[in-house]
């Protein structure tokens, strides 16, 4: 239940970055486990890159672990987990 929970969460951040209106846009991998990221989010005016990684989980640990092995490849967590780890 966790890994769909997971997917769904990031599916709907892809949508919801896509439906904005900025410059930006996100695209998930094509590889499920991707080494260190799951999308890339694009700038359209600029052409910059940049990996994210999206965690739905309120394991610190897990997180922190990320933030270590992968410190170039920002974090994006629901606000109720970021809440629930401060941060």
């Amino acid at each position: 239940m966790q890994n769909v929970k997971s997917k769904f969460f990031e599916i709907l951040q892809v949508i919801r970055e896509n439906a904005d209106g900025d410059e930006w846009s996100a695209e998930l991998s094509d590889v499920q486990n991707n080494e260190g990221s799951d999308a890339i989010l694009k700038n359209e005016l600029t052409g910059e890159k940049i990996r994210i990684n999206y965690k739905y989980s309120t394991n610190l640990n897990y997180i922190e672990n990320h933030i270590q092995e992968h410190p170039d490849i920002p974090v994006i967590a629901p606000k109720e987990i970021q809440d629930k780890i401060n941060s």
